[in-house]
């Protein structure tokens, strides 16, 4: 009898257990779960954060925005052409850094928005082209958005985009 009550004892003990553990896995699901909207939200900021200051170039000489959304053409020379890529390679990095966050964190459910506008801003600036295209190894996340690759390649591996330069 004495044992009889041990083990009832026993394994009330354990099924108390299980349901504690249960109760603690339910508790650091939520917890993983918050973390991970956290780490979204932060994954999302970063790159709008960056682009702000990319706009604040446009917002302060509204003459370089047609470079990037009109498809004006990269000044061949000068002050104004050093000037235009300098402000293409900053925008060039805010893409990939935009579209590689939000591929790499499901939290952050905006790969689309930035795969579109990367889209748009690739066909229309000449300049972002010019750069992809001379430079694939520093835009490995554009060069697949270049008008004439195939678009199931993921960079540059394999394609003969330009010349690094």
């Amino acid at each position: 009898m004495l044992v009889l009550i041990a083990t009832v004892v026993g394994v009330i003990g354990v099924l108390a257990s299980l349901a504690f553990n249960g109760w603690q896995a339910t508790q650091l699901l939520k917890q993983l779960r918050l973390q991970w909207s956290m780490a979204g939200l932060s994954g999302t900021h970063q790159p709008i954060e960056l682009l702000h200051g990319i706009l604040r170039f446009f917002y302060e000489d509204p003459s370089l925005r047609p470079y990037f959304y009109e498809g004006k053409a990269l000044p061949a020379v000068g002050d104004r052409r050093s000037q235009v890529l300098a402000v293409g390679e900053m925008l060039g990095d805010v893409l990939e850094v935009g579209l590689f966050h939000s591929r790499e964190i499901e939290a952050a459910a905006n790969h689309e928005d930035w795969l579109d506008y990367a889209t748009f801003l690739m066909e229309n600036s000449p300049t972002l082209d010019h750069l992809a295209r001379a430079h694939p190894r520093w835009y490995p996340l554009l060069v697949p958005l270049l008008r004439d690759v195939p678009k199931d390649l993921s960079g540059p591996e394999g394609v003969q985009v330009g010349a690094e330069t």
